[in-house]
């Protein structure tokens, strides 16, 4: 390992040439220098590698380019950190965009705590019509600031974090060491499959509350897709069986539970909304059955309470009359 490097930053690229370079320009301006920048091209098919290669030509210390086949973003990530020498991991999209005190507040927590992940706050960038539901509902809600926790005494860190990898900043080791906490294939939610589980290893928890890395929505974004919908029904029995396996599940229950209430019904109701599918209401019944597979008294969730408005009646409406949902997707 070269001791020398702090913090490896992994970018997934596929077909980014519009946005690369402002991304790239984000980290590679700020005054500290002790980091590379991993970029994982996943076969795109426009200039985004042209891109990379005037990059690192200017900057060869700092960045490591990889070309690999198409695999999505979950193995494009695997094969970043399986090239990482930092101490700490840390994860950017190529649409995305770091500021300019990016570097200051991580490098302060860490050397201060040295914790084994770091929660980042952060602001999102709409490139489309932000709305009424994303204005109102409250993101990454948590209070705890700029002092170490453990899941063990604040367990709703799980369902209080949003799943994305660029909001956490994890000790290389603990991912490096176990194949189990790197990212699945799946092109949904295999961000947030791994992401809970790496909480059962990270026992010092600190969370930042500046709000330093900018996250760019756009409508053309997978996230906003209907296709590969199915993959979350692999999620939920992929995290479920680690938590089993690693003796908690009963432990975070709850928190599981109401994270994938969420992701199951709520998450996918825009999802399903916006498809041209046929079969909307079969595969929100299916999500529903998935959730009820683990956790048959949802409605019962002691989270929920805190929810919205919008998302109470949603859930409530899944579970008593889900022939509903016929007219509504």
């Amino acid at each position: 390992m070269n001791t020398d490097i702090l913090i490896s930053i992994v970018i997934p690229v596929y077909n980014a040439q519009e946005c690369l370079s402002r991304c790239l320009d984000s980290i590679l301006n700020q005054p500290f220098k002790n980091f590379e920048i991993i970029l994982v091209n996943d076969a795109s098919t426009d200039n985004t590698q042209q891109i990379i290669d005037d990059y690192k030509e200017k900057n060869p210390r700092q960045i490591k380019s990889i070309i690999k086949k198409n695999g999505g973003p979950g193995e494009t990530r695997n094969f970043g950190i399986k090239n990482a020498t930092g101490k700490y991991l840390a994860f950017a999209d190529a649409d995305d965009f770091l500021e300019a005190n990016y570097f200051e507040v991580i490098v302060n927590a860490i050397e201060k705590h040295e914790p084994d992940i770091v929660l980042l706050a952060y602001k999102r960038v709409y490139n489309r019509r932000e709305s009424i539901l994303e204005k109102l509902y409250p993101y990454s809600s948590w209070n705890i600031f700029n002092l170490p926790v453990s899941l063990s005494t604040h367990p709703e860190i799980i369902c209080k974090t949003e799943g994305a990898p660029w909001l956490r900043i994890i000790k290389r080791e603990i991912i490096a060491t176990n194949e189990q906490l790197l990212f699945s294939n799946g092109k949904l939610a295999e961000d947030q499959e791994a992401s809970l589980k790496w909480f059962l290893h990270t026992p010092k928890i600190l969370f930042c509350k500046e709000q330093i890395y900018n996250y760019v929505i756009d409508s053309k974004s997978i996230n906003f897709s209907a296709n590969n919908i199915s993959d979350f029904m692999q999620v939920i029995d992929s995290v479920c069986s680690y938590y089993q396996s690693q003796g908690e599940l009963k432990k975070y229950y709850s928190q599981l539970e109401i994270v994938f209430i969420k992701q199951l019904l709520i998450s996918n109701m825009r999802r399903l909304k916006i498809s041209k599918s046929e079969n909307k209401f079969e595969t929100f019944m299916a999500l529903r059955e998935g959730l009820s597979k683990y956790f048959p008294d949802y409605i019962n969730n002691r989270y929920l309470k805190s929810e919205p408005f919008y998302v109470r009646i949603a859930v409530y409406l899944a579970w008593k009359t889900p022939a509903v949902f016929k007219f509504i997707l």
